[in-house]
């Protein structure tokens, strides 16, 4: 149930408050249907389901839903994950982010495997990952079961989801606007489908930085119009790359399919694919991806820092994983960057194909993932006004970085200092990228 403070944009679940910002997305599936949501139309009693993550000790709502008490069913079972924050053997309980669980008994513990509430209570953490389902008994939750993860470094609630249509897309400034929304992009940022422009209706998974700005970590171009549809089977009726059928699907492609395993030459009659993209007004598939089944290559997996990088054209590239050749092309499939951030020292997960044993061609690579830390101690050494060392820890600022309590000007030895940003591997070396540096007293 929601309790209203509308004047500190906040509400109030279960007795804790959540805050509102400018980019809550709110949706109504309430009897209303108010396709305008917002926080000053909410009233005490509405029953909302909510998505928040923990910033600087509050916790910012990112997608609000609102539902109709009739659909709300105290008994029912919900479920949540998050960070714990507290543990409390005494009491039998687990505070996930902010709400409460009381476990006893009857609730399904697990661990690695299943354990019991000695064990859980002995081992499980503060800041370990949670998945708590749970029914609601009067103002208590009550967990039916909890599953617990303290090595789940990929999950990170200040993640969020947008969509919708871009606009104010400006590449030099590597913004884009969703919804009245600046996002940011960089090299890091993972594109599907394509590199978007103006007027693409794209979804976006986000990051909240610690300066307050809106990071885009992956964006997938999406389609408003016609039906998605897979089909899967031989090439019929073969005429041209861009007009052919699969199971009696009349199949049309553009400069924009992606082909993988493959290219547009290898079409033929005969050859088996897998084609997902999006009916026509005409019931013509237009392939957004076309996958070619080869049964002659063998798949292979392999890891390792990228060596005698060689860029043939914008989008084909190769280079030396230990002691494997790898080429990437404009269908591999990019994790956690993209084509800017292939460099010669970045460790990289690639998963791909050889049908000669010497060359792999890659269909997924994946750059290590950026992982989000906080330093906290004395500047042991300067280097210049744009590096220095905290706990032997190498710590680089840019002109994004925010200080408070300072500027730049006043890094120096014996400073105690707090760090908030991401770990950067370049040419074998590894180093935080502030985004925050705090001067403490």
């Amino acid at each position: 149930m929601t309790q209203l403070i509308l004047e500190a944009q906040t509400l109030t679940v279960f007795g804790s408050s959540y805050f509102v910002d400018n980019y809550t997305q709110f949706e109504d599936e309430s009897d209303a249907e108010d396709k305008e949501l917002k926080l000053e139309k909410l009233n005490i009693g509405d029953v909302v389901e909510i998505e928040a993550f923990g910033f600087e000790g509050a916790y910012v709502v990112r997608d609000l839903e609102r539902i109709s008490a009739s659909d709300f069913n105290d008994q029912q079972e919900h479920e949540v994950e998050g960070k714990v924050t507290a543990v409390n053997a005494a009491e039998q309980t687990i505070t996930v982010g902010k709400l409460v669980f009381a476990i006893n008994g009857a609730t399904e513990l697990e661990l690695e495997s299943d354990v019991d509430l000695t064990v859980f209570f002995e081992q499980v953490a503060a800041g370990d990952i949670a998945e708590v389902d749970y029914v609601i008994q009067g103002d208590a939750l009550i967990a039916t079961k909890v599953e617990v993860d303290d090595k789940d470094d990929d999950f990170d609630d200040r993640t969020f989801e947008l969509s919708g249509k871009v606009s104010d897309f400006n590449p030099v400034d590597a913004t884009f606007s969703l919804n009245g929304k600046t996002v940011f992009f960089d090299e890091n940022t993972e594109f599907k489908n394509g590199i978007f422009v103006n007027d693409d209706f794209v979804e976006v998974k986000a990051i909240q930085r610690a300066d307050g700005s809106v990071f885009a970590l992956k964006i997938e171009i999406e389609s408003e119009d016609g039906i998605e549809l897979e089909v899967e089977g031989d090439v019929t009726n073969f005429v041209s790359a861009s007009e052919f059928m699969v199971n009696g699907i009349s199949i049309t492609t553009d400069n924009n399919t992606e082909f993988k395993d493959g290219s547009s030459e290898n079409l033929a009659n005969g050859v088996s694919v897998e084609v997902e993209g999006v009916l026509t007004q005409d019931n013509v598939l237009l392939a957004k991806k076309v996958e070619f089944d080869d049964d002659d290559a063998e798949e292979v997996e392999i890891a390792g820092v990228i060596e005698d990088l060689v860029k043939d054209s914008p989008f084909d590239y190769q280079f030396n994983l230990g002691a494997q050749r790898v080429q990437v092309t404009a269908n591999t499939e990019f994790k956690h960057g993209n084509f800017e951030k292939l460099d010669n020292g970045l460790e990289v997960e690639v998963e791909g194909y050889t049908t000669d044993g010497v060359k792999v061609v890659a269909k997924e690579l994946k750059f290590q993932a950026i992982k989000y830390v906080e330093v906290e101690g004395l500047i042991t050494q300067v280097d210049s006004a744009t590096m220095f060392y905290v706990l032997d820890q190498q710590i680089k600022v840019s002109e994004q970085t925010q200080f408070e309590d300072g500027s730049q000007s006043d890094i120096a030895t014996g400073k105690n200092v707090e760090v908030e940003g991401y770990l950067v591997t370049e040419d074998g070396e590894t180093y935080i990228q502030a985004e925050k540096v705090e001067f403490e007293d």
